[in-house]
C-alpha cells in the first residue's frame, strides 16, 4: 500500500511539474505585447476537432446512436458512485478541484505578468473563480456530513448513502433526497469547472506553441473554451441551488410551499 501510495504520489508530482514548467520558463524570458483570451482561443483553434467530428458524425446516424449510448452508460456509471460513496465523491472531487484551479491560476498569473495574455475582467475570472468553486464543494460536503436541523436517523442515513424508508419515513426520505440532489448539482459544476480549466491551461499553452507541442494542440482541439456570461451564470445557479439543497433549506422551503398551496 505504501508502496502504491508513493508511485501515485510521484506521479501526480510528475504530471504537476509538466503542467507548470512551461509556465515557469515565462519568467525568464522578455515581456510580450499581451493579447485578449478570445485571440489566445483563436490561436489555438480551441474545439475545431470537436467541430470537426460534430460534422462528421451529422453525415453517420450510427456514430451519433453509439456517442449516445456512452453517455448514458457513463451517466449511470457516475450516478451510481455518487450514491454509494457520496461524501467521499465530493470530497476527492472538491480537492481536484482545488488542485487544477491552483495551476491554472499560476498559468494565468505568470501569462499575465509577463504580459503574454492582457489583463481584463475576464482575467480576473479565471484567478478567482476556481477558488470560489471549491470552496462550494467544501461547503456542501460539509453540510452533507453534518446536516444541519435534520434528526439524527437522517444525518445517518445521508452520511451512509442510506435510502431505508422504515427508519427515516417517507418525510426523512425526502429530506435526504434533496439532499443528494444538491450534492449531484455541486459535482456537475465542479466537473464543468475542472473541464473549463483544462481548456483554458490547453489553450494558452497551445497558442505559445509550448512543448510537447503536439499534445496541448490536441487538448486545445478537443476541448472548446467558453469565455462568455453563460458559465458564471450558470456556475452560481448551480452553486446557490446545491448549497440550498444539501443545508435542509431546499427542503423546508419546498415544505412550507406545499403547505400554503394545500391550505
Amino acid at each position: 500500500m505504501n508502496v502504491l501510495i508513493s508511485s501515485l504520489i510521484a506521479l501526480l508530482g510528475a504530471i504537476i511539474g509538466g503542467v507548470v514548467g512551461p509556465a515557469i520558463s515565462w519568467i525568464l524570458r522578455p515581456s510580450g505585447n499581451g493579447i485578449s483570451l478570445h485571440e489566445i482561443r483563436a490561436i489555438a483553434g480551441s474545439g475545431r476537432l470537436v467541430n470537426r467530428n460534430k460534422r462528421r458524425r451529422e453525415k453517420n446516424q450510427d456514430d451519433q446512436d453509439n456517442d449516445l449510448l456512452s453517455i448514458i452508460i457513463l451517466a449511470i456509471m457516475g450516478v451510481f458512485l455518487y450514491f454509494k460513496w457520496r461524501p467521499w465523491v465530493l470530497v476527492v472531487i472538491s480537492f481536484a478541484s482545488i488542485i487544477v484551479g491552483t495551476i491554472a491560476c499560476f498559468v494565468v498569473f505568470i501569462a499575465w505578468r509577463r504580459r503574454i495574455i492582457s489583463g481584463g475582467r475576464s482575467t480576473t475570472f479565471c484567478l478567482v473563480a476556481p477558488f470560489l468553486y471549491a470552496s462550494v464543494g467544501i461547503v456542501t460536503a460539509s453540510m452533507l456530513w453534518w446536516v444541519p436541523g435534520a434528526s439524527p436517523e437522517v444525518r445517518q442515513a445521508l452520511v451512509a448513502c442510506s435510502m431505508d424508508g422504515s427508519r427515516i419515513g417517507l418525510d426523512g426520505i425526502l429530506y435526504v433526497a434533496y439532499s443528494m440532489l444538491g450534492g449531484f448539482l455541486y459535482l456537475l459544476l465542479v466537473v464543468g469547472v475542472i473541464w473549463w480549466d483544462v481548456a483554458l491551461i490547453s489553450a494558452i499553452y497551445a497558442a505559445q506553441e509550448a512543448r510537447p507541442r503536439l499534445l496541448w494542440k490536441t487538448i486545445a482541439g478537443r476541448m472548446p473554451l467558453s469565455l462568455g456570461w453563460g458559465m458564471p451564470i450558470w456556475g452560481v445557479a448551480c452553486s446557490v441551488v446545491a448549497i440550498v439543497l444539501a443545508s435542509g433549506k431546499g427542503y423546508v422551503w419546498l415544505e412550507m410551499l406545499r403547505d400554503s398551496l394545500s391550505r
